[in-house]
């Protein structure tokens, strides 16, 4: 395991992870959501716990990248397969639970929060192949 190599390239994934959510939930989840207010945090609070849990996230997004990337091809094209899998893998369960386990959030609510969160996941994965190249340790 690359310590170092992971925290840099889960900085960066953190920090594009920031950027996406910023642009989705300001303009893009507020024209499709349709999950009552109650269900949700203040904003302030939400926005502080999205900056703080994205780093969580991408942190653990690329450990996981780290011990299965041998599966997947280098560079960008790489973490865009090892995202769209991590996506699926994650969300599809997650968002079905939600749906069904907690009262007032609505399937399409679970639909469009399993879509945006498979993006996310293609998304940073190819931050994370990207950024994981320009880690790599320099050879002579």
């Amino acid at each position: 395991m690359q310590v170092a190599r992971i925290i840099k390239t889960g900085l960066v994934v953190g920090v594009a992870a920031n950027v996406w959510d910023f642009l989705s939930n300001t303009y893009v989840l507020p024209l499709l959501g349709r999950a009552p207010a109650s269900v949700y945090l203040p904003e302030e609070l939400m926005m502080e716990r999205l900056v703080i849990t994205d780093f969580i996230g991408a942190l653990v997004f690329v450990w996981f990248f780290d011990r299965v990337r041998s599966a997947y091809a280098p560079g960008v094209q790489g973490g865009v397969a090892y995202g769209l899998t991590a996506g699926i893998l994650i969300n599809v369960p997650t968002w079905v639970w939600v749906a069904n386990l907690f009262r007032g959030f609505p399937y399409v609510d679970a639909v469009i929060w399993t879509v945006t969160g498979i993006v996310w996941a293609v998304l940073m994965g190819a931050v994370a192949g990207w950024m994981w190249d320009r880690t790599a340790p320099k050879t002579s």
